[in-house]
């Protein structure tokens, strides 16, 4: 029971919410209650006290049909004014801190330096080192004069449908760009077309960003291409969009010092990718501050000390392990592939 284990052992006295149609399936797919008002009144009393269902009718219901008591709702909603009084929200305005937000300076969180720094350490520690191939990174600002940031996760910091909207964003390309400070020309394409490819023969090292979008690129339920998934939607495959993976290779091709960076939610399996490129580099969406850990990591101001958080296999026709930890990494573990990476996973 939740008032068990959350209330009693972990002691929390606040809200504790429903997920999105669960009530609702309680009756349609798992058909544990006759109908909604009997799930309501099941769900109040297991400790639930707030809803992301319609729950207004069916808790009426509960309510008539004596399901569920009036001293019932009430001690469930005691934890909902807890968290109202705490964060002051039935305060008058004038006495409610939070109404300030972002109306005066020392109340605007977001912009204050040690919370961007803080955002920008939390992103660098999550970027993993999948391939350094012939000791490409870290890159030395000394050597380098010129550098281009391509493909079509460059420009942009993607959310998803759980993530907050940041106060700002700094894509790869504009973080990169700072990082590498004056006496680096830095250019950009933000398309996979032939200005791309021409802008990689012409640079020193080419930085490739490429990778799926959190939401499928697509309503409820569907998604843009097999390799992409979601909330509703299983992935058919774990190969990157064809019109990707042609790209890197074009890439590649005219710049041998290429480094790819795949921002995605999941694994790809990558082989060619893995033994044609000069470096790997995983790094997740949502961050505000991605493009300057990116360019952190690309210049050595940091080592990307992040670990893959799944089992990713060599290439689409392997096995996954049936574990994320491996006793044993087998010949087509990605682990067994990639160099200077910091434990990967089998």
């Amino acid at each position: 029971m939740l008032n068990d284990v959350v209330r009693e052992e972990w002691g929390l006295d606040g809200i504790i919410c429903s997920d999105g149609g669960g009530m609702r399936l309680l009756v349609s797919d798992h058909r544990a209650f006759a109908d909604l008002p009997a799930a309501a009144a099941a769900c109040v009393k297991a400790g639930i006290n707030q809803f992301l269902d319609r729950y207004l009718e069916p808790l009426t219901l509960a309510v008539e049909r004596g399901l569920l008591s009036e001293a019932e709702l009430d001690r469930a909603l005691r934890g909902v004014f807890r968290v109202m009084l705490r964060l002051g929200l039935l305060d008058p305005p004038a006495q409610a801190a939070h109404s300030r937000i972002g109306k005066e300076r020392d109340l605007t969180p977001w912009s204050e330096e040690a919370t961007r720094a803080f955002v920008r350490t939390v992103t660098q520690k999550s970027i993993v080192l999948l391939e350094n191939r012939r000791g490409l990174l870290p890159l030395e600002r000394s050597r380098l004069k010129s550098l281009a940031v391509l493909g079509p996760r460059c420009n942009e910091v993607l959310l998803d449908w759980y993530s907050g909207m940041p106060p700002y964003s700094i894509p790869p390309r504009d973080g990169i760009e700072r990082v590498a400070g004056e006496g680096i020309a830095v250019g950009w394409v933000g398309e996979m077309g032939e200005a791309a490819i021409e802008m990689a023969r012409s640079r020193e090292v080419a930085v490739v960003c490429i990778g799926n979008h959190p939401e499928g690129n697509a309503s409820w339920g569907t998604v843009s291409s097999p390799g992409e998934g979601k909330e509703a939607v299983d992935r058919k495959s774990l190969a990157l969009p064809a019109e990707q993976e042609a790209f890197v290779r074009s890439v590649c091709q005219v710049n041998p010092n290429t480094i790819v960076v795949l921002i995605s939610s999941f694994p790809y399996a990558l082989p060619w990718i893995i033994e044609h490129a000069g470096a790997l580099l995983h790094v997740t969406h949502n961050s505000q501050e991605l493009g300057m850990a990116l360019g952190d990591v690309l210049f050595g101001d940091v080592n990307p000390g992040g670990k893959l958080a799944q089992t990713w296999p060599r290439s689409s026709s392997s096995r996954p392990c049936s574990t994320t930890i491996c006793a044993r990494a087998g010949p087509t573990c990605i682990s067994r592939v990639s160099r200077n990476t910091p434990s990967a996973t089998g």
